[in-house]
């Protein structure tokens, strides 16, 4: 297994700052973002970094998760372009996953992590109050027991459980068909899906259920040759089995497959179009933390009143209308929340019971201790999808 290794990373620039201009030249709570995922068939050599760059060039592109990278070890560099590329790999330089980071945004990236040679995560930091957490997969084949699959999925729930903020994205290859919608009950899929569900679809489609997280690929109509991420030898097959998840779907405007870049993989790279603003999500994470007692407001009114045109006073010299109407929406959010908010209670519940999570455990001893190939352990695990599913 790779070494789990997190490389927390220095802020290389002032692009969160107030007032500040990003790349696209919009104020900087304005934020436009390339994220997709790319499987490279290795970047072992130098050379076949510079035709990855090449490709990319091609393209708007912001954060690229990868995999079969091929690379050994933990590490984050710097290329000569100015971009940084992330892998984390095993020993033996097989598969591994990773970031490569556009020079214009690596300011930006607070964390990089690399969980295993088939899991590895970023944390951007747009502003002091709005991250996203981008979260690459890469799936064992069909060729591997459907339990190997159910401990990856265990994996990234733990992961994005722990992540921070109310925005992640994972994205990768996970060899799985999710195929159409089947009925209107299925919220974590689109109308837009490819071809047929196969047992690696559902399992994908359980995950995102559990975690609240929509398919994005599936959201947006595509011809039918723009769908498609993978091909078999001679292109006989071609399946859409790489996707883009999302625990939010209001900041996702498209997700497309790119057939410009092109390095000689069997796969095509699938990319978000993400769109934030910075300002909404401060209010919405302000909005999320009080509720307000109306009648306390009522009876505290003349309070209100006088702390408001305080504050109306101090923003009465900006002459920019855009920022001059969030701080008044600000401040008087800010001054209701003083006068009569009060802190919400944590409603978040546990998605699992105890029961089914103590299964999961006596699963993972079964396994360590070799008791893979007896009736008990298969029972076990079919009692533990069924728990999941319920």
């Amino acid at each position: 297994a790779a070494r789990r290794t997190c490389i927390m990373v220095a802020m290389q620039g002032d692009r969160k700052a107030e007032g500040a201009k990003n790349l696209w030249g919009q104020a900087s709570h304005h934020w436009n973002l390339s994220i997709g995922t790319y499987i490279v068939w290795s970047l072992l050599s130098e050379n076949r970094l510079d035709e990855l760059e090449q490709e990319l060039d091609q393209v708007k592109w912001d954060i690229v998760g990868l995999a079969e990278v091929r690379r050994s070890g933990t590490a984050l560099k710097t290329l000569q372009s100015g971009h940084q590329i992330f892998y984390s790999g095993n020993d033996v330089g097989q598969a591994g996953v990773g970031f490569i980071i556009n020079k214009e945004l690596a300011g930006n990236v607070i964390e990089v992590e690399g969980i295993s040679d088939g899991m590895c995560k970023l944390v951007l930091s747009l502003n002091k109050t709005t991250r996203i957490n981008v979260v690459q997969v890469y799936a064992p084949t069909s060729s591997h027991p459907d339990e190997e699959i159910e401990e990856l999925y265990e994996k990234v729930t733990q992961v994005v459980e722990n992540c921070k903020g109310n925005t992640t994205l994972v994205l990768g290859d996970f060899n799985a068909k999710v195929g159409q919608k089947e009925n209107a009950r299925e919220k974590e899929i689109g109308k837009f899906g490819l071809g047929e569900r196969n047992e690696r679809g559902r399992m994908l489609l359980e995950f995102a259920s559990r975690n609240k997280m929509r398919i994005m690929n599936t959201f947006f109509k595509k011809p039918r040759d723009r769908k498609w991420t993978w091909q078999g030898p001679n292109a006989s097959v071609k399946n859409e089995i790489d996707y883009i998840l999302s625990s939010r779907t209001d900041i996702v405007k498209d997700v497309k497959v790119i057939t410009k870049a092109n390095i000689g993989s069997d796969h095509r790279p699938v990319f978000a179009k993400i769109k934030i603003n910075a300002r909404q999500e401060r209010r919405k994470m302000v909005g999320k933390q009080k509720q307000i007692d109306r009648h306390m407001l009522i009876q505290n009114s003349d309070e209100f009143q006088i702390k408001l045109g305080n504050r109306f006073e101090a923003l009465s010299g900006e002459d920019d209308l855009d920022l001059k109407c969030t701080n008044i929406t600000d401040a008087i959010s800010e001054i209701v929340g003083e006068i009569a908010g009060s802190t919400r209670e944590n409603s978040k519940s546990e998605k699992l019971s105890q029961a089914t999570k103590d299964l999961m455990k006596k699963r993972r001893e079964m396994k360590r201790q070799g008791n893979i190939q007896n009736v008990e352990y298969r029972e076990v695990c079919k009692t533990v999808r069924k728990r999941i599913r319920e």
